[in-house]
């Protein structure tokens, strides 16, 4: 399953999708990170897939930004006291938290809240930062990196050689179904 996703990934930056999918999907997954799993979380991960973008990356860089998340935490619990004690924030939280089923979300813990407000911040940054990237990758590596003779010696290796049969049956599937 592990080899499937990989194999989507690299066949997903070297497609014809566009960069905005995959880099939303990027960028879906840094605020899912952000945010410890409640109800809140399912609720944003179910609002997501109606947005757009390539789910398959979204779910290999859930995994990339989820170990990141557990060194985030104490920041993101800072944040989220210093934002919940702001006036406007403060009352606002109240009322949320007088709704039945929204009280239920957890939108007022402070890890959610510090979590939302970092990926609401730096949403539009990793977008903007991912999309060049893999627009770059598509337009200078790409071709030049499939003709190397470090490419053609790692396919040598039984694991990678593996993972690009994955991709090259991903592939066929995907062009066929498209």
């Amino acid at each position: 399953m592990f080899f499937k996703w990989i194999a989507k990934f690299i066949i997903a930056i070297n497609a014809n999708t566009k960069p905005g999918q995959l880099s939303g999907g990027i960028a879906c997954a840094m605020v899912l990170s952000f945010l410890p799993v409640n109800l809140f979380w399912f609720t944003i991960f179910f609002i997501i897939f109606f947005i757009k973008i390539n789910t398959g990356v979204m779910f290999i860089f859930l995994g990339i930004f989820g170990l990141l998340s557990p060194l985030l935490t104490d920041a993101f619990n800072t944040i989220g006291f210093t934002l919940a004690y702001l006036p406007g924030i403060y009352d606002f939280l109240m009322w949320i938290n007088n709704i039945p089923v929204i009280s239920l979300m957890g939108i007022d813990y402070t890890l959610t809240l510090g979590g939302l407000a970092c990926g609401i911040v730096l949403f539009v940054p990793v977008y903007l930062l991912f999309n060049l990237l893999i627009k770059m990758y598509r337009k200078l590596v790409r071709d030049r990196l499939a003709k190397t003779k470090i490419i053609k010696r790692l396919l040598l290796i039984p694991v990678i050689a593996k993972l690009a049969e994955a991709v090259r049956a991903a592939y066929t599937m995907y062009v066929t179904s498209v």
